[in-house]
């Protein structure tokens, strides 16, 4: 099974700022400001996307000047396998062996990341919540999920 990502948007947070003080609206949510392409391209998995790309939204946007759902998710390229042998013991009684291998390669599928970047406030725009080696490597733009490791099934079954 191949898939790619779902789309996802980056989202926001400011000390002691709601979105209302932004947009003025209490529906209507501001965007983060993109001073770049915050997606680094790299394998790493704490190293994602680069929180100095991005901006707080500033007083009386909506994210008009940012894109929607732009970003993509990681995919997933998962090979399950299954093999089985049937042996006839009489006329009507049948024995069957079957192994199930999901995820059969062991590949490791990254389920999406920390796409929220923490500000201290709208005049700062340096985010709080970056990944650092010694203390938070679950900050902004590291891998927050992987989905399951190979898994494997064995079935014995007769058949009357």
């Amino acid at each position: 099974m191949f898939r790619t990502g779902s789309p996802y948007n980056i989202g926001y947070s400011i000390t002691g700022v709601s979105q209302q003080n932004i947009t003025g609206s209490s529906t209507e949510g501001a965007r983060v400001y993109w001073l770049g392409n915050p997606m680094t391209g790299d394998s790493n998995p704490y190293n994602r996307m680069n929180g100095l790309m991005i901006a707080p939204p500033q007083v009386g946007s909506i994210g008009l000047e940012s894109g929607y759902n732009r970003f993509t998710g990681p995919g997933t390229n998962n090979f399950d396998i299954s093999v089985q042998k049937e042996f006839s013991i009489r006329e009507r009684v049948h024995f069957q062996f079957r192994v199930d291998a999901f995820n059969a390669f062991n590949h490791t599928q990254f389920t999406g990341y920390n796409s929220t970047v923490n500000y201290a406030s709208l005049t700062n725009w340096t985010p709080t919540n970056l990944v650092t080696a010694n203390n938070n490597l679950n900050g902004f733009g590291s891998v927050n999920g992987v989905a399951a490791a190979r898994n494997l099934q064995t079935v014995i079954r007769i058949q009357f």
